[in-house]
């Protein structure tokens, strides 16, 4: 029969056994980086024989090598399968790991969000409810200020999403849509180039195809833009619609819907688009 006794220092494990068939104390030293204090399991299967078995950190798990990476952005891809994990303690962990990260991504918040509304534990759910508040507090603190007065917009193409009108009239809309924002004043809009550049920089395929929100949203951050215009044309029959959502990017939320009721030739959406910037320049 064997006995063991364990102690922690500095990352290091001494384990002293004593048998009753020799009560000299052996000491044993294993080190532990990378693993879990928490998490090993010790046996003695014979007087001389030493079987130390060590299980590796829940962050290993999830592709993070060290304590050190938690905190970096470039560990988000990873860490967000974990707050799927089975264990409360880890998903909590990973909540208080994204509450304190150095910039608010994204894709965090998306998965806070879900956390928050669907975790089966409600002290899950509250902190991640928690942690998405003081991220947005956290957001507008660190805001930068508008120059002269001007919020950075970038303004994406006029998507046409029942595909009614030839693709050239859409260029043509989005074209004045850039000009009559600009002209307006109350934005600083960023150039079209600029927002292909980023396009072919970052791989995503055609410029034109960014219409869903976490494409625009990621663009958008990408050339340091503050908010971004997401406008498109509804048709209904003979009717048309022109409608166009401001979203701020400080805060992840809509700062401005406007609509604007059209007929369906060229140069009543052409009078829309005017109408709609008067509405969005009002803000």
């Amino acid at each position: 029969m064997s006995a063991a006794a364990g102690l922690f220092l500095s990352g290091i494990l001494s384990a002293v056994f004593l048998t009753e068939d020799n009560p000299t104390e052996k000491a044993y030293r294993a080190t532990l980086d990378g693993y879990d204090e928490k998490h090993f399991n010790l046996t003695v299967p014979g007087d001389e024989d030493v079987l130390l078995t060590l299980e590796k950190s829940w962050y290993q798990r999830y592709g993070i090598k060290s304590k050190e990476d938690l905190d970096r952005m470039e560990s988000v891809p990873g860490l967000i399968p974990a707050l799927g994990d089975t264990d409360k303690n880890i998903r909590l962990k990973v909540i208080a790991i994204f509450e304190n990260l150095p910039r608010v991504d994204p894709r965090v918040v998306q998965a806070l969000k879900d956390t928050a509304a669907n975790d089966m534990d409600a002290e899950v759910r509250q902190g991640a409810a928690a942690a998405l508040r003081k991220m947005k507090f956290v957001s507008l603190a660190k805001a930068k200020p508008v120059v002269g007065g001007k919020m950075v917009l970038a303004v994406f193409d006029v998507f046409d999403p029942s595909a009614a009108f030839d693709p050239k009239l859409t260029e043509q809309l989005t074209a004045y849509l850039f000009t009559a924002l600009a002209e307006a004043g109350r934005f600083r809009v960023v150039p079209r180039n600029q927002l292909r550049k980023q396009m072919i920089g970052e791989k995503k395929g055609s410029y034109k195809k960014c219409y869903q929100e976490s494409c625009q949203i990621e663009l958008g951050k990408a050339v340091a833009a503050q908010a971004i215009l997401s406008t498109q044309i509804i048709k209904v029959g003979t009717k048309c619609m022109v409608a166009g959502n401001l979203y701020d990017l400080r805060t992840e939320t809509t700062l401005k819907g406007a609509s604007v009721d059209s007929g369906c030739k060229q140069e009543q959406l052409l009078e829309a688009m005017g109408r709609l910037v008067e509405k969005l320049s009002a803000l």
